[in-house]
């Protein structure tokens, strides 16, 4: 399963449980929702991937950057990346300050050496006054879709294990962002090591509220979801961090067996714990 690095975990997810995948409630309100099996994010992630290889400037094993809104977008895009064999590096929403903003795109760009930028046309005004990236909206590379000719399984074989998988970015609170290197090998450790450490009831859901930038949300509940073959549940941090309680609720919800969050976070998000702030998880899950 491992000769294909990362990629071999969504194909085996899509092969072994094709109607298991994402679900993404909509953005402020938590009550509908937009779900994505294995099987189809298998399918777009690879037909992106043929025409992420037809861009200008595209190179195995480059850095692509991804800004998108969308947290089903993003992780097509994520995927399409991994196929192409290449290296996704998803950003951290943009500042709202036009000067800390291009700061942090020039930073971005020269640290990631001018990569390929996956976005929307709606938010090409962000980027306005930059040229260290080379720009492409998920747009225009989806209309241009029709000319792309299919490539050959064999061009998705990626390299050796021990490769770059992926960068995630630091926060940038004192400057420039850092890009933490994860190869394949590194990220199937930690993705072994969760599920190994504690044994969880079998085909119950995973479920993650930290934006996709974070290891946590990536590492932690996305790609060890993929790994198990069972359902992920990705919500929007604006819709749990405004109604801590709706936390529990959704977790009660959907049946899920894992999820993460802070202590402090947890313990804000029940009524039901000591003066001191300690949570008695007794209590909250029972």
């Amino acid at each position: 399963m491992h000769s294909h690095g990362l990629p071999a975990l969504l194909e085996k997810a899509a092969k072994s449980n094709p109607s298991c995948g994402l679900i993404v409630p909509a953005s402020g309100s938590v009550r509908s929702f937009t779900s994505l099996s294995y099987q189809d994010l298998l399918f777009q992630a690879q037909r992106k991937s043929d025409i992420l290889q037809q861009v200008q400037g595209f190179k195995k094993g480059a850095p692509i950057l991804v800004y998108l809104d969308e947290h089903l977008e993003t992780f097509i895009w994520f995927w399409a990346i991994l196929h192409a064999d290449a290296v996704p590096v998803i950003s951290s929403p943009f500042s709202n300050i036009a000067e800390q903003r291009q700061r942090y795109i020039r930073g971005l760009a020269n640290l990631l050496e001018h990569p390929i930028c996956v976005t929307k046309i709606k938010l090409l005004e962000l980027f306005d006054g930059q040229d260290g990236l080379n720009i492409r909206t998920t747009d225009s590379l989806i209309s241009n879709s029709d000319h792309v000719p299919k490539l050959q399984m064999d061009d998705h074989v990626g390299g050796r294990n021990d490769d770059l998988a992926n960068l995630m970015l630091t926060s940038g609170s004192t400057g420039t962002p850092k890009a933490v290197r994860l190869s394949h090998n590194q990220i199937f450790a930690a993705v072994a090591g969760k599920v190994l450490s504690r044994e969880l009831p079998v085909g119950k859901p995973y479920l993650n509220w930290i934006g996709l930038d974070h290891v946590a949300s990536i590492t932690e509940i996305h790609l060890t979801a993929t790994y198990m073959g069972v359902d992920q549940v990705h919500l929007h941090t604006a819709d749990i961090v405004s109604d801590h309680l709706e936390f529990l609720n959704l977790l009660s919800r959907y049946k899920v067996v894992r999820t993460f969050a802070p202590n402090f976070f947890l313990a804000s998000s029940s009524p039901r714990c000591d003066p001191s702030g300690r949570i008695d998880a007794q209590k909250i899950w029972t």
